[in-house]
């Protein structure tokens, strides 16, 4: 019952912004590496899009914040937003495209920072490869 009554609680913390943000220092230690795990997934999943998009000639984002481009393709509210609650970016990086969370300290540009994979590096890769 004790083991229920804590999972209960742990999913309410999860789910409801105003109490991550109350909880979030005690927990941070805990949650982060969860955090940290998810948005690995998730800036990857992010970069795979955007490369189907180019692929596809559509438009894809500038370089800068992507809150529209990931509402628009990922239908979740706040989908936009990192567990630690700041916007997606899309970086122009010295490997290419990348896609970023913040990470833990919320700010772009610092070392905690959670990248993609450079988007089309596997096509780039593919090219190498090819015969003439």
């Amino acid at each position: 019952m004790l083991r229920l009554l804590l999972v209960c609680g742990l999913l309410v913390v999860v789910a409801s912004p105003t109490a991550r943000a109350w909880i979030r220092p005690h927990l941070a230690p805990i949650l982060n590496p969860a955090y940290e795990w998810s948005v690995r997934s998730r800036v990857s999943e992010i970069a795979r899009t955007i490369e189907a998009e180019r692929a596809a000639n559509h438009e894809i984002p500038m370089v800068g914040p992507i809150p529209d481009f990931v509402r628009r393709h990922y239908f979740q509210k706040d989908s936009h937003l990192d567990p630690w609650g700041t916007p997606y970016h899309l970086l122009q990086t010295a490997d290419g495209l990348q896609v970023a969370s913040a990470g833990p300290d919320r700010q772009i540009g610092t070392e905690d920072d959670i990248l993609s994979p450079p988007v089309g590096k596997e096509e780039a890769a593919g090219r190498l490869g090819e015969t003439r």
